[in-house]
Order: structure tokens, then C-alpha cells, then sequence
């Protein structure tokens, strides 16, 4: 009984299902029968893996680097300009000077500034007016005595 049940089933099972399987192979669509969904996942503002160090961006070599001035500097500088946050290192101002030093100030700003190692006032003065304030507008003669700053 089971085997002549078999024989029944088999061929039928296989008559119902071939006409499926024909048509899907045949379609000269483009479209395939079971598309795929474009799934894409909303923005988080949350990093991917929270628990990874997240690693600083790198900047390349041949951007300037500046150097905190000494705290117990005494001389002349030029400030270039101050600003509230810290100058990123690829900043426009980098690439014209060369050798710029920073300073924190004390309402919590930072100053950005160049050695003036001249003989006299006046000749910084006018490396200030030649060379620098075409470049930097904003650029000031500054003094340090002791590490204290002192606007001319």
C-alpha cells in the first residue's frame, strides 16, 4: 500500500512543481524573481564599535608643526593671531610661516605667534609692516618679560 502510494505521489508532486520551475528558468526578464531589497541602515550618531580606541586623524608630514613658547621667555614676537580653540595643524597660517610658537593665554585663548630675534625695536617694526602683515592682517608686535606678555 505505502509503495503504491509512492508511486502515485512521486510523479504528481513532481507534474505540479515542474511548470514553476520551468517558467523561473526561462524568464527573459531582467528582473529576477525574488528581488533583493536595497537595505540601507539609518545614521547613528553612536561610533560603530564603542569600545575600539577611536584613532586621530593623521596629518602628513609636510604640514608645519608648532612649539609651545617657554614660559619664561623674554623678547620680541609677532602675533599672527589668537584664537579661542587650538589652530588645527593643516590651518592656512601654517603653511606661510615657518617656526611659529603658541601661547596659552590667560582668558583660556590661544596666541599664535613668531620669533622676533632682531637687534632693535624699530627693525621689527619693519619686518613686521614689510613681511608679515600682508600675509597675517591681524598681526600684532607683542613683548615678553619673564614670560609676561606686553601689547606695544
Amino acid at each position: 500500500m505505502i509503495t503504491s502510494l509512492r508511486l502515485i505521489l512521486i510523479p504528481l508532486i513532481l507534474f505540479i512543481l515542474t511548470p514553476f520551475s520551468l517558467s523561473a528558468q526561462q524568464s527573459t526578464d531582467e528582473t529576477p524573481i525574488l528581488a533583493k531589497a536595497d537595505y540601507k541602515k539609518p545614521p547613528t550618531s553612536r561610533p560603530k564599535y564603542p569600545f575600539r580606541k577611536q584613532q586621530k586623524e593623521e596629518i602628513p608630514d609636510y604640514y608645519r608643526h608648532h612649539n609651545k613658547l617657554s614660559s619664561n621667555y623674554e623678547g620680541y614676537v609677532i602675533e599672527l593671531t589668537t584664537s579661542r580653540l587650538p589652530l588645527k595643524r593643516n590651518h592656512s597660517l601654517f603653511d606661510q610661516f615657518g617656526s611659529i610658537f603658541y601661547d596659552k593665554l590667560k582668558n583660556g585663548g590661544y596666541s599664535y605667534c613668531i620669533l622676533a630675534n632682531f637687534s632693535s625695536k624699530k627693525s621689527v617694526e619693519h619686518f613686521l609692516e614689510t613681511i608679515v602683515l600682508p600675509k597675517a592682517t591681524e598681526a600684532k608686535l607683542v613683548e615678553y618679560k619673564n614670560g609676561k606678555r606686553k601689547y606695544l
